[in-house]
């Protein structure tokens, strides 16, 4: 009886170190990506299309815990053409964001490439900017925009988050001079 009770006390200390190697700052809490989300910053359009123009976009992790973001996503309207711009080195608490940037047809994916626990640690955010081409009379603007963010898995659900955003074209974007 007792050496069942300490393979068993064994065996279970040994699940729970493995389960928590899984994210180095776990603290026993439900990891969950509740209320990330990914936002245009700047950047427009021009609604009579055929010109290219430049979106930047900010991914926010705001998992109320420790898990960490693996990829960020954003579709565009079907006839855009789409290309990869820039990305932030790191996030905003410094950590080095290591995703690799892919386009297909008018998706744009940053995902990570080191196979480590995610690259937007909780609490961060990071930015991305990518080059976009609506056809010729892309109307009626705004023109709206989904993406979605990907966790690590570590943890309680939710670990994708999807949303849309809507871009305004230039015409659209007022300014005041005083």
């Amino acid at each position: 009886m007792k050496k069942t009770l300490v393979l068993t006390c064994a065996v279970m200390m040994t699940a729970g170190l493995a389960a928590a190697q899984d994210s180095p700052f776990n603290l026993g809490l439900p990891e969950d990506l509740t209320g990330s989300t990914v936002t245009w910053v700047s950047g427009t359009y021009d609604p009579a299309g055929g010109m290219a123009s430049t979106i930047c976009f900010l991914v926010s992790n705001t998992s109320p815990d420790t898990e960490w973001i693996t990829s960020a996503a954003v579709l565009f309207p079907a006839t855009w053409v789409v290309a990869c711009n820039s990305q932030d080195a790191t996030d905003s608490g410094g950590n080095t964001v290591n995703f690799d940037c892919d386009v297909l047809d008018n998706l744009v994916t940053y995902a990570d490439n080191d196979a480590g626990y995610g690259e937007i640690w909780d609490g961060e955010t990071w930015g991305f900017c990518v080059d976009v081409t609506p056809p010729v009379g892309s109307w009626p603007p705004p023109q709206t925009v989904n993406w979605e963010v990907n966790g690590d898995g570590w943890g309680g659900e939710p670990h994708l988050i999807l949303g849309s955003e809507n871009i305004v074209p230039v015409e659209l974007v007022s300014f005041s001079v005083e």
